[in-house]
């Protein structure tokens, strides 16, 4: 979006936008830094460039894929400072491959008094590149972006090796190739040739954004008891990924499309199978996202299970505050979650529950929505709001009602 965005002053018409906290502190940073001028209208947003961006940290504190595009930002305008994805002290997450792709168009420098980059577009530069997106064996997608985020800047021709298979990579594919006059070669199924082009031609582009699965499959399970009378807007069968679809069938669920919404039919019991060892990662597997949030559900239901997210080996949050309902999970090594037999609730079970991550925090609100808790105090409520921003109308459905307090 960024680098469609900055690449000259078309506008950017963006449909189907979250209203996540974390899409609209993205959102505020640019007016607030003059880089756009945007127009709101319901769940679509027109963006039109106005300042060329230069300090990027406060972007990178509060988007964590922001630093994906780094590179093209950096050729498009000669020089950009920028800091580690969400803050310095957000987690040790290598950006190794970001570095990388950054250091075949411009010199870099890093201020470790500051925690803070500065890179400088290279004199001169007129040659075809090879970008690797390939780290410890695997592919990374935040690097693909930055790869193909060149494409909107670099005229010569590019070699992207690395491709994943997240349905993420497919649609900037496509949005790439559809708002610029880029050809993008499939030459093997993990590389793509995007060849020269004598200049850059941009079309005033108009995006629809695909539907969330994390919050999805979240929803889906938290309305568990009342699925069949609910309809998911803005979805349809052909944006479900298959490995999705795979994941909505255990479930024994089936899925029907009625006027660009989706309804889900219980039609079979939940395979129990398929979920005693469920890996989780990278495409064709499900998002680590969804560790938390399955293995509530799995506990819940008293169905045995373990989890193994092999990205996250701290996302763990929630255990504690699940046990205070009797909904009971270990915690394995290498990040894997283990249901157990559920147990009586403690007295606390009306109290207070600290929700301090964004997927842990949508475990525990699905643990008191499955308990039926009838009231609880619910801290760090904000972080929740960061990834489900229409958190208040779903659990309305499930008969709760609530003040937010700052």
């Amino acid at each position: 979006m960024l680098s469609s965005l900055f690449l000259n002053q078309n506008a950017l018409t963006i449909h189907n936008c979250p209203t996540a906290l974390d899409f609209l502190n993205v959102l505020y940073i640019f007016a607030n830094n003059g880089w756009t001028d945007a127009n709101i209208s319901r769940d679509t947003i027109t963006l039109t460039a106005e300042a060329a961006p230069f300090n990027i940290t406060m972007l990178n504190k509060v988007s964590r894929a922001s630093i994906g595009v780094i590179s093209a930002l950096t050729y498009k305008y000669h020089q950009l400072l920028f800091s580690f994805p969400g803050g310095d002290d957000f987690c040790d997450r290598p950006i190794d491959l970001h570095l990388e792709i950054l250091a075949t168009i411009s010199n870099y420098q890093y201020d470790a008094s500051a925690h803070t980059f500065y890179a400088e577009k290279k004199d001169t530069l007129n040659r075809n590149l090879v970008l690797n997106c390939y780290g410890d064996g695997s592919k990374s997608v935040g690097a693909f972006f930055n790869a193909l985020s060149l494409a909107y800047v670099y005229p010569n021709a590019l070699k992207i090796n690395g491709l994943s298979q997240d349905p993420t990579i497919l649609f900037l594919i496509s949005l790439l190739e559809r708002s610029t006059n880029r050809v993008v070669i499939h030459t093997a199924p993990d590389r793509i040739l995007l060849p020269a082009v004598d200049a850059l031609a941009a079309r005033d582009c108009q995006v629809t954004l695909p539907p969330d699965m994390t919050m999805l499959v979240s929803y889906v399970l938290l309305l568990w008891d009342r699925l069949e009378t609910i309809a998911f807007t803005n979805v349809t069968i052909s944006e479900i990924p298959p490995n999705y679809a795979e994941l909505f069938e255990n479930f024994g669920l089936a899925l029907a499309e009625v006027d660009h919404a989706l309804i889900f039919r219980k039609v079979a019991p939940i395979n129990q199978e398929y979920f005693e060892f469920l890996r989780l990662g990278p495409p064709p597997q499900i998002t680590t996202d969804l560790g938390p949030i399955i293995s509530e559900f799995l506990a819940f239901h008293n169905i045995p299970a373990i989890l193994l997210d092999e990205v996250f080996g701290n996302r763990s949050s929630h255990i504690p505050e699940l046990q205070k309902l009797g909904i009971n999970l270990k915690s394995l090594r290498n990040g894997a979650l283990k249901t157990q037999p559920r147990s009586k609730p403690t007295s606390n079970q009306n109290g207070v529950f600290d929700l301090n991550d964004i997927r842990a925090g949508m475990a525990i609100i699905m643990g008191l929505a499955h308990t039926q808790i009838p009231a609880a105090v619910l801290l760090n409520y904000d972080q929740l709001l960061r990834g489900f921003g229409n958190i208040q109308s779903a659990l309305s459905l499930s008969g709760y009602e609530g003040d937010i307090y700052r």
